[in-house]
This record gives C-alpha cells, structure tokens and sequence, in this order.
C-alpha cells in the first residue's frame, strides 16, 4: 500500500521547518542516509526559503509512516511555474531523504504530485552524489529523466604531503614575499561580526572575477544573496568553513563552504573562493588553500570538494576524481525528446566551434558583437570605416611627458580629490556601457587582467554606484603598444604609463579627467624608481589634449598612420624618446 503523501506550501512549509517533530524526524532521515550533503539540513533549507520568500514558494513534499514517524521528505520551490529543489543553484549538492525501503514508493507519489506542475523546462537536481538515489529517480521517472554524469575534482588531504607542500622552497618564498608587505593572517571565522567587516571587499573580487570569466557578478544580480549567506552562517555553526586572509587588517582572499559527513569521512565542499587581483603575483587564493587544508586536516576532514563545472583552477590542485549525477525531469516524454534535441544541435555547434579552432567563451563573445553589428549605431560605424577604406584615413598620436621635477611644481599646493578610489573592484562592477563600442564583459575581463598584471585603476563612482570616470596606470612597462596608429612605442627604463582614459558623458566638465592625472602623478613619482611620466591622445581629441597641455605635460612628437585600401604606412618623429636617458633626478 502507497503511503500518503503530504505536501505543504508557502507559510505552512515555512513554519513546519520550525516543528520540533519534524525536525527530529528530519535529523534521523539525515543520520540514516550515508550520501546526505549539509545541503539538506534543516537549517539550510530554511535560511533559503527565508531569504527568498516570497519571491520563491516554499514546498515541502512529506511522507509519513504507519507510526506516523517521517519515512521521507523533499525540500522543493517554485516561482511562477518554475521549480527547483531547496537551494536553488546556492545548492552545490541537491536531492531528497528517504528511508530505502520506502524511497522508490515517495520518488513515484512525489513525481505523481509535481509532473502535472512542471513546465516546458522541468525540475533540474544538481547534483545527485549517489548512483543508486539518480537511478532510483530515473526509474520513478518512467521514461521522462534525462540523467547527465560530471567529473567532480578532490583534494584528498594527507597531512604529510600538505606539510611536505608547505615547506617546498617556492611555497615558503611566496608566503614570506607576501608578508613582507604587512602582518599576513589566515583565519577561520567564528562569528559573523569577524566576517563581516571583511566580506564586501571579498564580495567585489568574487564578482569581477565571475563577471570577466562567466559573464555574471552573483551578489550584483542578486541582492538577497549576502542576506543569505548571513543567515546560512548563523543557521550551520558546526558545518561552515569560512576562513579568510587578511595583510595588514586588509582582506585578501577567502573560502567559503559547508562540511558533510561521507560515509563516515568528513568533507569539506568549496561554495566559494574569493581571492585580489590586485596581489595575483603573489597567488593569494593559493596560499588560503595550503592554510585550509592544514586546518581541515587538524579538524580531521578528509576531503575538499572542489565541486564539479570545469573551472580550469580546480583542475591544478585536485589529486583526485570522482562521478556526480544531474538529473533533468520533464513533464512528459515529449518534453525529454524535446530536450534530447536541443543537446545534439548544443554538441553538433561545439564540434563545428572545435573543428575552425573557435572556444566556447570566443564564440559567445563573437555572438554579442553580431547582435551588437546589429545596432543601427553600429552601421552608421560600419560605414564611417568603410568610407575611410575608400578614400584613406590619417591617425596622428601625441606623446606627452613629464619628469620628477616638473610633476613635483605640477603638485605642489594641489589637494587629491578624496572620491578617487584607487584598485577598487567594487566601483569597476558599477561599469555601464554608454558607447555603442563598448560591452560590460569585456571591460570586466580587460579589468581584470590589467590588476592581475600589476597596473592600477582610478576611479570616479556615481551616488548610485554607476562608475563614472576610470584611468589606468602602468609602472615599470618597457614597451607599449598604440593601437590607434599600429605602432609599437619602447619606453625608457623608470617609466610610468597613463593610458585608457573614459568619462561617462553625463559626468563631464567636471575635472575627473584632470583628478584622476595628478593623483597618478602623485602615486606613480611616490616610487624611486619612476624617471618618467607618459600619457598619448589621438590629435583630434582637443578635450583630452587641453586637460594633458593645461596639467603641464610637455609635449614630445607624434606616431602618425596613413590607411587606404587595405595598405598602411607608419611614420614617427625622429626625435621621439631621442634625449629618454637625459638625468630627470633635479
């Protein structure tokens, strides 16, 4: 005989979290199951469906025995037709708890409840960690689950080899490298207030990181998300695993992520890993995984879950492998055909990508350019450089320059203006494209790449976080390329370089471009080793060339470059860099 399947939604679901009964019920279903994730606490689901309410409908799919003793339970959600299982994508692991003896009786009630319900797009669960609960849901499924296998990385941790890590020559030189710029902490969080002084610096690097490599900014798109994990830090005190690393009070890099017991193992599972961009030579996100795998070890885990998606960075530190399932159930046969389709012309457009050499990331970003071409705007560009093909075009760059001793008269009396903000990724995130030529992924991922590189960023932001004003300055670059005229420019030893100004047009006349100068100034002559200041501006630009000659730079000869018809010539005044060795220490 099926046992009866109760389902409760919204607040009854909520509050039912909160019952006593059945959270007793709930933790013995957890204590049964060897392949149950701290996903599936109690105080998981609820710290979500709390932070989400009511965007999201909370639904609770419960299953009772004879001794009305709980023998099953499914933490789902839905919002305008949409389902998911509790967690959502927060889930890193998904799923449901059930007695064994009862588990394929539930899967068949619950499928039976929730198919009538589903739309065109289905329930997905992922990730499934047990084989047999996949083919368990598959089977109830009658024909209408697709189920898709991933390759998860691990770090099994062995103390002997973290300690023979951390005493490898390269390893110990990098961790003193990093420490010699300040007092260099790794800590485990314990309470919130520890946290959250530190968490919104490491939420701007997770999200400029998300937003160059996977075209999202998490917490960005999502206000609640921080909300969230703060209610999940309170709700998990025995299962989070937040450590965070901090030089000179300031924080660096941070992990954030939830322990489960494995078959009697403990495992850590990766949520998050936060780390500068601004200190990438030194590889902060690194040296935080060495402390927390020597921590862990001390905690007796056996496992870091590196959590399955491919990212390329997990590959590096995994020493191991196994298999996680996904499991995609439609609401009828029709819909899993409909699916199976859209997975063969998916793989048939990956092959053809492969085949011209073409990667996924290049191939979404060449689709955003197409639709862009599209713009009106961006024919009447099209145009514009079609006409130029025909009947030539002549670029002319100016070079400008100044010394210690002319950027010190420059500065002297000047007081910096005290909104530029120097390396802050969270002002880059507030970028919006105003520019038919410019798009908020690449800019991000060109951001990105620069701070990893070394360069800093100056930065004007709006009342409402919309960024205003950047400017990028270089140090110690020997050699630079001006794409403007096809040039490649070799730059005296002791240069510093600005370049790559931007002013949101609502924003100007009101001296950023000017700030933005004197304040690199100021920063790049703080360093001994800086003998030169450059900055270049195409000729017709006459707003940026009145704010370089009025600031005080000196103006030292142009690269010109003359196109038709396909055909360059490149020319450059003799005397450009011609006395670049000249003493510039007065």
């Amino acid at each position: 005989m099926r046992l009866p399947l109760t389902a409760l939604r919204g607040a009854a679901a909520l509050n039912a979290i909160g019952d006593p009964a059945l959270r007793a019920g709930w933790s013995s279903l957890l204590t049964s199951a060897t392949d149950a994730t701290s996903f599936l606490e109690p105080g998981f689901v609820h710290a979500w469906y709390s932070s989400y309410c009511p965007d999201w409908e909370p639904v609770l799919l419960l299953q009772h025995g004879e001794q009305d003793d709980l023998t099953a339970l499914w933490a789902l959600a839905q919002r305008q037709g949409q389902w998911v299982v509790a967690g959502a994508h927060q889930a890193e692991y998904q799923g449901w708890l059930a007695h064994p003896q009862s588990e394929a009786d539930f899967l068949r009630a619950a499928l039976d409840w929730l198919t009538p319900q589903l739309g065109k797009e289905g329930l997905r669960i992922k990730y499934l960690v047990s084989a047999g609960r996949a083919a368990a849901l598959q089977s109830a499924a009658s024909g209408r689950a697709h189920l898709r296998r991933h390759v998860r990385p691990l770090m099994r941790l062995d103390a002997q080899e973290i300690r023979a890590s951390l005493a490898k020559k390269g390893n110990k030189s990098r961790f003193n490298r990093l420490a010699r710029l300040g007092d260099l902490r790794f800590d485990l969080a314990s309470n919130w207030q520890e946290l959250d002084g530190a968490l919104d610096a490491l939420i701007a690097f997770y999200d400029l990181r998300q937003g160059a490599v996977n075209h999202s900014t998490p917490f960005r798109e999502d206000p609640v998300k921080r909300d969230f994990h703060h209610a999940l830090f309170d709700a998990l005190p025995e299962e989070r695993v937040v450590m965070v690393a901090s030089l000179g009070g300031q924080p660096i890099a941070g992990f954030w992520g939830l322990s489960s017991r494995a078959g009697g193992r403990l495992v850590v599972h990766l949520g998050m890993l936060m780390h500068s961009p601004m200190l990438a030579e030194h590889s902060p996100g690194k040296l935080l995984l060495m402390r927390l795998s020597e921590a862990l070890v001390a905690k007796g885990v056996h496992t870091l879950d590196l959590s399955p998606g491919g990212d390329p960075w997990k590959e590096r530190f995994a020493n191991d492998h196994d298999e996680v399932f996904e499991l995609l159930v439609y609401r009828d046969a029709a819909g899993l055909q409909a699916a199976h389709r859209r997975e063969r012309r998916l793989a048939q457009a990956k092959r053809v990508l492969a085949g011209v050499g073409l990667a996924p990331e290049r191939a979404r970003a060449l689709a955003t350019h197409m639709r862009k071409l599209a713009q009106p705007a961006r024919w009447a560009g099209a145009a514009r450089r079609m006409l130029n093909w025909l009947v030539g075009e002549r670029r002319e760059y100016r070079l400008y320059r100044l010394n210690r001793a002319q950027a010190a008269a420059i500065l002297a009396g000047q007081a910096r203006r005290t909104d530029l903000r120097v390396n802050a990724p969270a002002a880059l995130l507030g970028f919006v494209p105003r520019e038919t030529w410019q798009d908020r992924q690449a800019f991000w991922s060109q951001a990105l790449a620069r701070l990893e590189a070394g360069h800093q960023v100056y930065t004007l932001s709006g009342s409402d976080g919309d960024l205003q004003h950047f400017g990028w300055l270089a140090f110690g670059e020997r050699q630079s390329r001006i794409s403007e005229v096809g040039q490649t420019l070799d730059l005296p030893e002791g240069s510093a370089t600005l370049y790559d100004f931007y002013t949101d047009p609502q924003a100007r006349g009101q001296g950023a471009y000017r700030a933005s100068l004197r304040a690199m100034l100021e920063d790049a002559f703080a360093r001994p080793d800086t003998r030169w200041a450059y900055i270049g501006v195409l000729a017709d630009n006459l707003a940026s060339r009145h704010v370089i000659e009025s600031t005080g730079f000196q103006y030292q000869g142009s690269l010109r470059r003359q196109a038709r018809w396909g055909g360059e010539h490149h020319t450059r005044d003799a005397t450009l860099l011609a006395d670049a060795t000249e003493s510039v220490d007065a």
